[in-house]
């Protein structure tokens, strides 16, 4: 094609022509520029379609992630309210009753929590700006970075509670204990009377509702990052 425009314009200079020829030299120019800003817009295009597709790949990773993030943490607030429950419960027995190993079992208990990052991190790597909702992209940092952090570290404290002050009470008294459902022991009047047992269970009331505030907080943004990435799966 060039060749074919060099050719025209040495015809004109030929003739001579001059004003014709700087009429075509100047609309030759103008139709590489043309040219040159149409290939860039498709270019431009191009990334937009690529930055698009990831943008929606990661959210519908994500979303997948938050839901089953949901799905645990809904069930470790239920242990968790089932926990204060049994305090309450046990707390308020002065003798020894049927019901002991009923709520010592749902007291002596506790979760774990693995949190779903897999997407959230392949989007970290390539640059949390390739999701263009700013207000979703704080929300996913805050969820991500730091909510998730006091969840779990709440969850784990309950978890050495139950380690280093349960597991040591069940060994010296237990005569069956089934997780979550029975604990049979041999004296119960440690949880009837005041004592370092008793004590326990009001300073181990306390970290269950702790870590019952921080998973209700995070299950809430957990169901507005979802509104935001449904919404924008939508577009």
């Amino acid at each position: 094609m060039f060749r074919f425009f060099r050719q025209i314009r040495q015809q004109l200079l030929g003739d001579g022509k001059n004003t014709k020829y700087l009429k075509y030299a100047l609309g030759e120019i103008i139709l590489v520029v043309i040219g040159i800003l149409l290939a860039l817009q498709i270019n431009n295009w191009n990334e937009d379609r690529k930055s698009r597709n990831f943008e929606v790949e990661m959210l519908q990773q994500i979303r997948v992630n938050l839901l089953q993030d949901r799905i645990a943490l809904s069930q470790i607030a239920e242990n968790g309210n089932r926990a204060l429950r049994a305090a309450d419960s046990i707390l308020s027995v002065t003798k020894e009753h049927d019901s002991l190993p009923f709520w010592l079992a749902r007291f002596m208990h506790f979760s774990r929590f693995q949190p779903l990052t897999n997407g959230y991190e392949v989007l970290k790597s390539k640059g949390l700006d390739q999701i263009h909702n700013k207000e979703l992209r704080f929300k996913l940092g805050t969820y991500y970075d730091d909510r998730i952090k006091f969840i779990g570290q709440a969850i784990k404290d309950i978890e050495w509670e139950f380690i280093n002050a349960w597991l040591p009470i069940l060994k010296r008294n237990v005569v069956s204990f089934t997780f979550g459902e029975s604990a049979v022991l041999k004296d119960y009047s440690i949880f009837t009377k005041e004592g370092l047992e008793r004590n326990n269970i009001v300073m181990n009331k306390d970290n269950y509702r702790g870590s019952v505030v921080y998973i209700e907080e995070g299950l809430l943004l957990i169901d507005s990052l979802l509104e935001i990435i449904d919404q924008e799966l939508k577009k």
